[in-house]
């Protein structure tokens, strides 16, 4: 079976989500998620899907219980699949994508016995279960069957298991136990029989204590109702001491609510609204008062606020104005200063042209102001010039050393040897060390011979019963572990009915004394007449009678007889005795029918428990007899061998060292035939290098050993290729060389052509500059430079101009600006200076603000006012509206006469109150009376007389209470006499309690078997595994062992410990063993998580493929060996689908890695 698809519709964290398992080369999958990303929410859901949403659930934080929907395909290995839904519930949850109920059937066929607790345990793995798997077999100490076992069922920790087994039957039972289950269980059964025999009863004395009892209960009874009477009594004179006072406080209060007459009742909040009420209106007067007053002081300060026409609408203006007049007064103190610098920079140009060429006017110089792309070409040439001449020499340096070099380098190449071809020679090396280093490999397999055979010889010196060689142990005949198996169980079956057979010898001599003790212990209180010892005494008497018969009646002489019949009476009173022996034998049969009946049950027991024992003895015989026979058949299969053998459970021993042993003669011949393999090799490869040798003219030493003839080929190839790369190195350097002296001359021929072009170009650029063509590039800088000085004061000089003009024209405007608007708004300003006039204005502008300002907070503070004055106003009038409807609902006129109708109402409702409170404590007192009931009870009681009442009722109580304790003391007196008299109900209780015990004792008895079965089952089912599937299994998980220790294991083998118990160890490549408890926890986990994969490929290969579901169980691996695991995994998932959950982020890049040989699918959660 594989898993399609997984829907997490609404479970967990998930909201339809949607997992598809695409099937590829390689079932492999990988849920990774971030922690709290849903990984383990996803796992529960996987499972939940197939078996069924828990009923206590945690994936319910985000969607209700009713709402949690999973949904899935699966699909079987035939095909076949199916399409469903799961939701919580405890039936109808397993639905069609309809979401109709379908059964639970449908699934069988995909999960044929698989139960949830197989798929978890069986099918899946996490990181604790790794770690307890591998702890499980540190603990088993490695043991070879329970180390398989374990894993192939997932990782059942079976030591524990039968340890719990163990643990429990013995508190169960133990042979000489005294306090567990069934030894306790045993003693208390003997002690009830013993109970029951001793228990008795004296019927008539037992009856008329039974008859005084029931008088003396029948007193009582009458008694307790005379009580009960005198208690009620007493209960309606307390109820009438307490209801009394209150009855009269209430018949007050009542008068006084009459006298009230008719009150108007207000609400309980009419006192808090009548004085809200009041106070808002007197709030509301004060603040009308006080917002008039304002009002009138702030219009009249409005009016003496006057602001002068049209002075702030010219704001602007003015603030421009004003502004100005500083631009102005500048401008008119640098018109001085400008004109000086003007007559400056007439007399530094005329310097600078003089200077330039003497006697050439300034206008002339002024022609020679050269246009950028000139002043561009002379600056480009000027800077090129040096460069260039530098270039050239430096060309002609270049071509006389590359010319050198060249005739050196031709020199050397001649002085060289003749090439030499190397090729077979260096295949011949390669192809010998491609083998590794076989000197050592054959000393190393020279010595695992050695070792192997040594530990052979020293492993069939302690085999017993074996004193030959290897070579007759490997061919001998010996029985199949089947056949030992069967003789086990066959002596097992023998020996343990022979022993429950002396067990039961035991205890039937048990009995067979305890009825001779009973016996004796019968006959010792006298002697028990017997129907055999009656039939004796009348034989006696019936021969007597015929000795008297034929003494008188025959007369015959019978001297003889009947000195033999009585030697010391006569015949008529040895007869008489006779018959009074006869009669007394027989009365006393009568007399003592029980003890008569007791004895004879007590022979008949000794007869029965006689013949029992002989049985046993029987069955022994037979039992021998077929142990003998057992024996001889035993002996027989182990015959042609030649063995004397064991017992079964020592030969199964023997058969797995002998098996060893075989395996280990395997492993001595494999490793004789790898050492002549590698010595082969050795030859051949050293005949291959030789012969190369041989070609090239090399001399070598015949003798030398393998490894230095292979150093001395490589000497000799280092030497030929080190020749070759000095020539092919001269080669490529004198080409080199003429192709680099070839550039040198092509660039020389070049730089001159370009010195030619450069004189050329010079000589036009500096023309224009008036200047003669061998003008240096320094002297044309200069010309420039004193040009660029000229026209940048000419510039100077321009710019002041343009500036003096500027200020002369921003002078005037200023002055017309200001003129213009004195006339428009402040003519009695006409005749002032123009900066006198505009600060006036200035300051008239900035007072009319200020006023303007003001008047607009005035206007701001009259309009809150005035606001504040009609919200008290409509204050006023909505709480007199309200106080209006008051008066209305208490009917006064004015509602200053509110607060006396508010008193008169408090008044009522606290009397009311209080006749309430006391109606409520009459009815709490009054044992469910009515209030009427219990003043109608009342009338006509004088309460002073009741407390002389109560006493006279107390008194009565306790006389009568006196007498019935008297009474209950007789009665327990009375019972602990009848208690004991009571033989027959202790009897009958201790019968009741011994059928307990047994049935109680057959449940206990029942366990113990099943918990001894069980470990005895176990144990076997753990060796016949081991048995069938260690071959298989150890070569299967050896190989995953040693990848998933990157080959520090070479793999896995068995090997015996201490006690000759077969346990699995690793294997180094150098062939040491090492125990599992010599193993890190690490490796450990790795051996567990062989185990269990090759466990589970087994199962594969033979039943119908599940799902392996692996839980981050490389926390503790590192990246190689996690690597190597995830490679286990996927080529595990060739045969089933593997679904592997992780956080860890680091492990999808391995999987994406190029090392990584699997193709795995990776979801994101």
């Amino acid at each position: 079976m594989r898993i399609d698809e997984l829907q997490l519709r609404s479970f967990g964290p998930f909201t339809d989500i949607n997992v598809v398992f695409k099937k590829r080369e390689g079932d492999f999958h990988i849920l990774y998620g971030r922690n709290e990303a849903g990984k383990s929410s996803a796992l529960r859901a996987l499972k939940a899907l197939l078996f069924g949403i828990p009923h206590q659930t945690t994936d319910n934080f985000l969607h209700e219980n009713a709402k949690l929907r999973i949904g899935g395909q699966i699909r079987s290995s035939d095909g076949d699949h199916i399409s469903f839904l799961r939701r919580k519930g405890t039936k109808n949850t397993l639905l069609d994508n309809k979401e109709k109920p379908i059964e639970e059937a449908a699934l069988y066929r995909f999960l044929p016995g698989v139960t949830e607790e197989i798929f978890e345990t069986f099918f899946g793995i996490g990181h604790d279960s790794l770690v307890q798997g591998a702890q499980s077999i540190l603990q088993e100490g490695g043991a070879v069957g329970q180390s398989l076992f374990s894993a192939g069922m997932g990782g059942v920790d079976l030591r524990a298991v039968l340890q719990e087994f163990d643990y429990e039957a013995d508190l169960l039972f133990r042979p000489r136990g005294q306090t567990q289950a069934i030894n306790k269980a045993i003693n208390d059964y003997a002690d009830l029989k013993k109970t029951i025999s001793e228990a008795t009863l004296l019927s008539r004395k037992w009856l008329e204590h039974t008859q005084e009892l029931k008088k003396v209960l029948g007193e009582r009874e009458g008694l307790s109702k005379k009580i009960e009477l005198v208690q009620h009594e007493k209960s309606r004179a307390g109820r009438l001491q307490q209801t009394m006072p209150d009855i009269a406080l209430r018949e007050k209060l009542m008068t006084t609510l009459m006298d009230l007459g008719d009150v108007v009742i207000v609400d309980d909040d009419f006192g808090r609204k009548r004085r809200e009420y009041l106070e808002q209106l007197r709030i509301a007067n004060e603040t009308k008062e006080r917002s008039s007053s304002e009002v009138d002081q702030l219009k009249r300060g409005m009016d003496l606020i006057i602001i002068p026409e049209g002075i702030l609408d010219q704001a602007e203006t003015i603030s421009d104005l004003h502004q100005r007049m500083g631009s102005h007064r500048k401008g008119l103190q640098d018109l001085g200063r400008l004109q000086g610098n003007i007559q400056q920079l007439n007399q530094e140009i005329e310097i600078l042209a003089s200077e330039i060429k003497p006697g050439i006017s300034v206008d002339a110089c002024l022609e020679l102001r050269p246009i950028a792309v000139v002043r561009a070409k002379i600056q480009d040439l000027g800077s090129k010039h040096q460069a260039l001449l530098d270039a050239i020499e430096r060309s002609s340096k270049d071509i006389w050393k590359s010319e050198g070099n060249l005739t050196k380098a031709k020199e050397e190449l001649r002085s060289l040897d003749a090439p030499k071809s190397i090729d077979v020679l260096k295949a011949a090396i390669s192809s010998a060390q491609k083998r590794g280093d076989l000197t050592s490999s054959l000393e190393e397999a020279r010595k695992h011979c050695d070792a192997e055979e040594r530990q052979i010889a020293i492993e069939l010196g302690r085999l017993p019963l074996w004193s030959r060689g290897i070579g007759e142990l490997e061919a001998i005949a010996i029985p199949s572990s089947e056949t030992v198996d069967r003789f086990e169980s066959t002596f097992h079956e023998i020996t343990t009915k022979l022993t429950s057979l002396d067990e039961k010898e035991k205890e039937v001599e048990a009995e067979l004394a305890a009825v001779g003790l009973k016996i004796e212990t019968l006959r010792m209180s006298g002697a028990v007449p017997t129907e055999d010892e009656l039939l004796k005494v009348r034989g006696r008497r019936d021969l007597g009678w015929s000795l008297v018969l034929r003494s008188w009646i025959d007369n015959e002489t019978i001297v003889e007889e009947a000195t033999a019949f009585d030697p010391n009476d006569d015949l008529p009173k040895a007869y008489e005795k006779s018959v009074v022996q006869a009669d007394d034998v027989a009365d006393r049969l009568r007399r003592e029918a029980d003890r008569v009946a007791q004895n004879a049950n007590f022979i008949a027991q000794q007869s029965a428990i006689r013949e029992a024992l002989a049985d046993i003895e029987e069955n022994r015989k037979k039992l021998n007899d077929r142990l003998g026979e057992t024996e001889s058949a035993w002996n027989e299969q182990w015959e042609h061998a030649g063995i004397m053998p064991l017992s079964p459970k020592e030969m199964r021993s023997w058969i797995v060292k002998q098996g060893a042993l075989i395996q280990r003669a395997n492993k001595s011949r494999e490793l004789r035939q790898k050492y002549d393999q590698i010595a082969r090799l050795i030859e051949e490869h050293g005949a291959a290098l030789t012969a190369c040798l041989d070609d090239l003219g090399q001399k070598y030493d015949i003798n030398k050993p393998f490894e230095a003839l292979l150093v001395d080929c490589q000497s000799v190839v280092d030497s030929v290729e080190k020749v070759n790369r000095k020539r092919a190195d001269l080669e490529k350097k004198i080409n080199e060389l003429e192709d680099d002296l070839k550039t040198l001359h092509q660039n020389d021929e070049a730089l001159k052509k370009q010195h030619t072009n450069w004189q050329s170009g010079w000589k036009g650029a500096v023309a224009k500059l008036g200047l003669e063509p061998e003008t240096s590039p320094v002297e044309a800088y200069a010309v420039l430079s004193k040009l660029d000085e000229l026209f940048k004061k000419v510039d100077e000089k321009t710019s002041i101009e343009r500036r003096i003009f500027g200020i002369k024209r921003d002078a005037s405007e200023f002055s017309s600006d200001v003129e213009k608007l004195v006339t428009r708004i402040a003519t009695d300003l006409v005749n002032l200076p123009i900066e006198q006039a505009v600060a006036q204005l200035n300051s008239s502008l900035s007072k009319a603000k200020t006023d303007a300002a003001r008047l607009d907070d005035l206007e701001n503070r009259l309009g809150k006012q005035e606001k504040i004055l009609r919200e008290a106003e409509e204050t006023i009038r909505v709480t007199l509206k309200r106080l209006d409807s008051l008066c209305i609902k208490t009917g006064c006129a004015r509602y200053e006469d509110l607060e006396e109708i508010e008193q008169k109402s408090s008044l009522k409702k606290s009397i009311q109150e209080k006749i309430d409170s006391t109606e409520t404590r009459l009815l709490g007192v009054g044992g469910g009376m009515s209030i009427e009931e219990l003043i109608e009870e009342a009338k006509d009681i004088d309460a002073d007389s009741l407390p002389g009442i109560i006493s006279e009722i107390d008194r009565q109580l306790e006389e009568l209470q006196t007498e019935r304790s008297d009474l209950d003391q007789r009665l327990g007196s009375m019972k602990t006499s009848l208690a004991q008299m009571d033989g027959s109900g202790k009897a009958a209780e201790a019968a009741e309690q011994s059928q307990q015990v047994l049935a109680s004792m057959r449940e206990k008895v029942e366990r113990y078997v099943h918990l001894r079965l069980c470990s005895m089952i176990l144990t076997r089912e753990i060796e016949r595994y081991r048995s069938e599937n260690q071959g298989p299994l150890i070569k299967r998980a050896s190989q995953l062992f040693s990848a998933l220790t990157l080959n520090s294991f070479a793999g896995l083998t068995t090997d015996f410990n201490d006690k000759d118990e077969l346990i699995i160890v690793g294997v180094r490549p150098t062939g040491e063993k090492i125990s599992v408890s010599g193993m890190s926890d690490g490796t450990r986990d790795q051996l567990y998580l062989a185990l269990r994969v090759a466990s589970l490929e087994k199962y594969m290969d033979a039943n119908e493929p599940m799902p392996f579901i692996v839980d981050d169980i490389l926390i503790r691996f590192d990246d190689e060996r996690a690597m190597a695991a995830l490679n286990i995994l996927s080529d595990l998932s060739k045969k089933t689908q593997v679904l592997f959950m992780t956080h860890h982020a680091r492990l999808v890049e391995l999987v994406k890695g190029d090392s990584f040989s699997g193709n795995p699918e990776i979801h994101t959660l």
